[in-house]
């Protein structure tokens, strides 16, 4: 019985369908391609999505914000007062001009990448 499902249904969206031609489409159409009756995409400038641009850019964008609010971050919270009896250890600092970046700039690409896909 499976078997007999599996032969109807590549039957049915086998590459000769509509269905498979329209999913093919949607695909091209995504990436800023069209897709050819053969089977191959070629690059369509005239009417090309611009998704994936707005993507990088978004991510890229999100980076360089991430990065400067986590030097911001990383600036206040190790010059912030605290010491004891004149003494004040700044050993590990540069963990935090380390850390804060980089996980600010992991957050931007998300949250940028995120905001670019969305918007149009």
């Amino acid at each position: 019985m499976r078997s007999c499902v599996l032969v109807v249904l590549q039957i049915s969206c086998g590459p000769g369908t509509p269905a498979f031609a329209r999913r093919r489409k949607r695909r091209a159409e995504f990436f800023g391609l069209t897709a050819t009756r053969n089977g191959s995409a070629a690059l369509d400038s005239g009417t090309s999505s611009k998704r994936p641009a707005h993507v990088l850019k978004g991510a890229l964008i999100g980076a360089a914000v991430g990065a400067a609010t986590g030097v911001v971050a990383a600036v206040i919270l190790t010059h912030r007062g605290g010491c004891r009896l004149n003494y004040c250890d700044h050993t590990e600092d540069g963990l935090a001009y380390l850390y804060l970046p980089i996980t600010g700039i992991g957050l931007g690409i998300l949250i940028g990448a995120i905001v670019g896909f969305v918007w149009r």
